[in-house]
């Protein structure tokens, strides 16, 4: 199912759950949640209130975990999004390279130049 841009906004504002509400839309029309968060970003919604739901939840379950001192207190250092630091920099300058490579390679193919085949075998690599 499509939904137009309108019946989009229009679902959204009448949900009670805003949160969950952008995640059905996704599903509903076969897209990603970003996708709809855009569209309703670009109709003007202002999705803090959508948010505010998590905000919430996520400070309830803080405020439950023993602290340093307490009983029960185990120190971890988890990564972010379960992703170690290192990993998602080498992740993030893979993709920018890739970027660069199809960049240069369609210059080189627009100007009629053959592609040097050392970026080939640098993209089969990276992908």
């Amino acid at each position: 199912m499509m939904m137009t841009d309108g019946e989009i906004v229009t679902s959204y504002r009448e949900a009670k759950n805003k949160s969950a509400q952008i995640g059905i839309l996704a599903e509903l029309n076969a897209t990603s949640e970003d996708i709809i968060k855009t569209i309703l970003k670009g109709k003007g919604i202002d999705l803090r209130s959508a948010n505010a739901g998590k905000k919430k939840k996520s400070m309830e379950i803080e405020a439950a975990d023993p602290v340093p001192g307490e009983a029960g207190y185990t120190e971890t250092k988890k990564p972010p999004l379960g992703i170690a630091p290192r990993e998602l920099a080498e992740s993030a300058f893979n993709e920018s390279r890739i970027c660069e490579i199809v960049q240069g390679m369609s210059r080189y193919y627009e100007a009629g130049m053959s592609i040097p085949p050392a970026w080939r075998e640098e993209l089969k690599e990276r992908l």
